[in-house]
């Protein structure tokens, strides 16, 4: 039996579905992420340990909150989740509170002396 990696499918609107390895390009680029901060993580991390500069834990942090974020994403895209919560005291959706708390991490570790 062939079970291609890479599948390429056309519909007839004109989108495109690829297919890799089961998963479609929309999941596997979101895994894909996940992966890539969860290593940036670790990398900053380490950077930390031997440093011991502290802009390099906002960093890290800034990296574990994106791949948290992504990971949300992920389960929701693969399981049909509706994770759109809105946070009570700001009225905000979470996606929105989670990348504005990315962005200060890296503001503060970019910013900080």
């Amino acid at each position: 039996m062939y079970n291609p990696i890479f599948v390429l499918t056309t519909f007839p609107l004109g989108e495109v579905a690829c297919q890799i390895g089961g998963l479609s390009l929309h999941e596997t680029m979101h895994l894909g992420i996940v992966a890539l901060a969860a290593f940036l993580s670790a990398i900053s991390l380490i950077a930390y340990i031997r440093d011991r500069r502290r802009r390099l834990l906002y960093v890290c942090a800034a990296f574990l909150l994106f791949a948290s974020k992504e990971l949300l994403m992920l389960l929701n895209v693969l399981h049909s989740y509706e994770w759109y919560v809105i946070v009570p005291i700001i009225y905000a959706p979470l996606d929105h509170v989670f990348s504005f708390l990315i962005l200060l991490l890296f503001a503060i570790g970019v910013l900080k002396r």
